[in-house]
């Protein structure tokens, strides 16, 4: 990803935890772009929680969230 501001937003609702994510990202060098081709795309699935919670930051906050 390029350079970004990002702000979570994490809270309990409905005795759930939830993670938000408010962001603006710019473009990618050309660089960066050819290295997140080849790797990055999986690992920001995973930090999104595409796939297995366990793996994602993003779950594993709310769970904590959840936890009061």
């Amino acid at each position: 990803m390029g350079r970004a501001v990002s702000h979570f937003v994490v809270y309990e609702h409905a005795g759930r935890g939830w993670v938000r994510d408010i962001g603006q990202w710019d473009s990618m060098p050309w660089h960066l772009a050819a290295a997140y081709r080849a790797a990055g795309r999986d690992a920001q699935a995973d930090f999104w929680g595409y796939g297995d919670p366990s793996r994602s930051m993003l779950a594993q906050m709310g769970m904590v969230a959840g936890q009061g």
